[in-house]
């Protein structure tokens, strides 16, 4: 039986494997690119495109190998994460900017792409979902996109950029590598899947190409490698239907519906009866399926032990089991506490070897009910310590109150049965409330280490303790709530204002988009349409809407201003362009006016000034004179249509309203809630707050665990992190109660399986 692979071992294959398909794919879809511009070249197009289709066909021709090749290592350095790819930006116009042509290649690719990944959307989801949780077993973060569609074409963008080819060249590229991807990306993809199921990574049920799990071992068998054994009904490579949807998020957990608090649920023994001499009353574990299986597991009867001479050996007196548990509490436990953030267990087995050698020494027994106890409370534990939920200090502490608790279940056995017990409510609270920390410095891990030494320290046999230390737990946490709920008001009015401010860009940026798609934008244009109109068009939109003149006149001379740096050859435009460019510069001064004086920049119209000084010059060079012209080119070229609006951007068109986006946020998201928030790459998630949610929008407002940081995510971002498991939402669970619920299940199960 081979060794399963490590998450390493199986990234590396699934780069291997995408390596090889890449190679497949690029050079049947540059071959395909090859034989349309061909096909092109001989019939009835126009000249211009001709040029185009020849251009492309003749790079394809002589650079083919060195294409894919660096089609192929551009692929892997963007799957391990060293190479950001370009993408057309949401909310900068920098890409927009870069130059000419930039704006209308990232609309062909998100246009000829878009129907490719729509179709594959299922297969998609569960790449990057497998990729992520790969990239949490890894020391380095894979980029879960990079098989996407749209990527796999922007390499493509990003290699032939370096060419000399025109847009309209590379679009004949493009549309035959989509093309010839649609088809080839079903292999790749159900490779990829099959990879990450043979791993374990996604499960059967999440794989939409799970029936295809044979392209993987027919791909080992051609490579020579060792093939699985295959499965008696795997099937061949069908096609695979397009999918109805993602699989739905997992509900968070919820409370018991025993929890109450102390005072109501809870009342005290008037006198401690330790389990061993209370034999397990049946009385105590009454009412429930759960209490019968807790209570089975607790009376069940090991196998004696016994002496060398067969007799049983005497049970060690409740005294001496409880003076032993305390000795070993009052020892420093950090070190061992400690120890289980590498193994969970390491504490149960410090805790049983320590009973053993010490029975032994007696040469005694523990008694069944007590035998029981420990190893309940200590599977309990371990459940507890690999909880995903805490931090690693939060689980130190949390480790170090395991003899406490077993010192608890010993005493006073309800701990295990009553959800109201101060013991159990204070370790829920303790790691509720533990969830939310980030950081070792956080005031609430201060408090929560006060209380923890506090039982170490205090608790022999008095159960007050715990009452007490819940107590005193609920006070300090509740101060800090307060301060941090009074910072959250300040912070989430300024964060709601930002996001506000952010939403209003995107329109901006979807406008100005929309103005400059196919207009030659030189550099010198770029600190004005930034700094100037940008920032214009923004204030207006802010106070006045888009229904109005003001707003039309702006954009009316943003157009005029594009319109008179494209380039020309006709000598009379060009000196039309030159007479109106003073009144254009003093009317784009005038409205700069408007903007707050902290915007102001009289600098942003000098790159505009320095361009009509180098068309002067060139029509200086001029050998036409403006009257020798055709009459067609005797026009104003800034004499626009005013009612002309051009098409605005796909992408923009296609999104979901924000009613739409918020109807599909989960129903365990709601304000108040917890989450683990991706923040970038390769840096940790962190524990955030969701604020507000802000609906006009489809934004979300996070906030710290003190209220004074903030994060702001649009809801269809966020949704897209929770589905590939980058974000999730952190269960409002009570952790003794799920672990204790974990270990009755596994109790049960073993039992059905006896």
């Amino acid at each position: 039986m081979t060794e399963p692979k490590t998450s390493q071992e199986c990234f590396e294959e699934i780069k291997e494997y995408g390596v090889e398909k890449l190679k497949t794919i690029a050079a049947r879809g540059l071959a395909h690119a090859e034989k349309q511009c061909t096909e092109f070249l001989t019939g009835s197009g126009e000249p211009d495109e001709k040029d185009a289709a020849d251009a492309a066909r003749q790079h394809v021709f002589s650079n083919r190998q060195n294409l894919i090749e660096s089609y192929v290592e551009a692929f892997s350095q963007t799957l391990i994460g060293e190479k950001v790819v370009a993408d057309e930006g949401k909310d900068t116009l920098s890409l927009s900017l870069v130059d000419d042509d930039t704006l209308d290649e990232m609309i062909i690719i998100g246009e000829l792409t878009g129907r490719i990944q729509d179709y594959y959307d299922l297969h998609i989801k569960t790449m990057r979902r497998g990729l992520v949780r790969l990239s949490k077993e890894m020391d380095f973060e894979p980029e879960p996109d990079a098989l996407t569609p749209k990527k796999l074409v922007l390499l493509l963008h990003d290699i032939l950029g370096t060419s000399e080819l025109k847009l309209v060249s590379k679009q004949f590229i493009y549309t035959a590598f989509a093309d010839a991807a649609q088809v080839e990306l079903k292999p790749l993809y159900d490779g990829v899947l099959a990879l990450l199921q043979e791993h374990g990574t996604i499960s059967e049920t999440e794989n939409p190409s799970s029936q295809n799990f044979k392209v993987i071992y027919q791909y080992r068998q051609q490579q020579g490698a060792a093939a699985p054994a295959m499965p008696a009904d795997a099937a061949a490579p069908t096609a695979v239907p397009p999918a109805a949807g993602a699989p739905p998020m997992p509900a968070a957990g919820m409370p018991p519906p025993g929890a109450m608090p102390m005072s109501q649920g809870y009342v005290a023994p008037a006198a401690l009866s330790p389990v061993s001499a209370q034999a397990m009353n049946p009385a105590l574990f009454q009412g429930s399926e759960s209490s019968e299986a807790l209570y089975g597991f607790l009376s069940r009867a090991p196998q004696p032990q016994t002496d060398a001479s067969g007799v049983p050996l005497p049970t060690v007196e409740s005294g001496e089991l409880l003076k032993l548990l305390s000795n070993l509490q009052n020892i420093d436990n950090l070190v061992v506490a400690q120890s289980a953030l590498e193994n969970a267990s390491s504490i149960s087995e410090h805790i049983n070897q320590t009973i053993t050698e010490k029975t032994r020494e007696w040469a005694k027994q523990l008694s069944a009910p007590e035998a029981n106890v420990i190893e309940l409370v200590n599977t309990m534990f371990v459940a507890i310590l690999e909880d995903p939920d805490l931090i690693d200090p939060v689980k130190v502490q949390i480790g170090r109150l395991q003899i406490p608790y077993i010192k608890v279940a010993l005493l006073d056995v309800t701990l295990l049965n009553e959800s109201a017990h101060p013991a159990r409510l204070l370790l829920n609270e303790l790691a509720q409330y533990g969830v939310r920390i980030n950081h070792s410095d956080d005031p609430l891990m201060i408090v929560i280490q006060r209380i923890t030494r506090n039982i170490l320290k205090g608790f022999e046999t008095d159960l007050g303790v715990f009452a007490k230390s819940l107590e005193e737990f609920r006070k300090q946490a509740s101060d800090l709530f307060k301060e941090a709920s009074d910072a959250e008001e300040k912070t989430r009015g300024k964060a709601e204002s930002q996001a506000k401010v952010l939403h209003l860009k995107k329109h901006i940026v979807m406008r100005l988009r929309q103005y400059l798609k196919g207009k030659v934008l030189p550099k010198e244009m770029h600190a004005l349409l930034l700094k100037g109109f940008a920032p214009l068009l923004l204030n207006i939109y802010r106070k006045e809407g888009e229904e109005n003149e003001h707003w039309e006149k702006t954009v009316y001379l943003l157009r005029q201003t594009v319109e008179s740096v494209q380039p020309r050859d006709s000598a009379f435009q060009l000196e039309t362009v030159l007479e109106r460019s003073t009144e254009l510069m003093a009317q784009i001064r005038s409205a700069l006016e408007d903007l707050p004086k902290k915007f102001l920049d009289n600098t942003v119209v000098d790159g505009l000034k320095a361009i009509y000084e180098q068309l002067n010059k060139k029509l200086g060079h001029m050998e036409t004179k403006p009257t020798e012209e055709p009459e067609e080119n005797k026009i104003d070229p800034l004499n626009l249509d005013k009612k002309y609006q051009p098409e605005p951007d796909p992408e923009y068109v296609n999104q979901p309203r924000p009613e739409e986006l918020v109807a599909q946020l989960p129903e365990q998201l709601h304000a108040g809630a917890w989450c683990e928030v991706y923040i970038g790459r390769n840096e940790p998630a962190q524990k955030l707050k969701v604020s507000s949610i802000l609906r006009e929008s489809a934004q979300l407002v996070f906030v710290d665990g003190a209220g004074k940081q903030s994060q702001i995510k649009d809801i269809q971002e966020f949704l897209d992190e929770l589905d590939c498991e980058r974000s999730r939402i952190i269960p409002d669970e009570f952790l003794f109660d799920k672990a204790l619920t974990a270990v009755i299940n596994n109790m049960n199960l073993m039992r059905a399986t006896a």
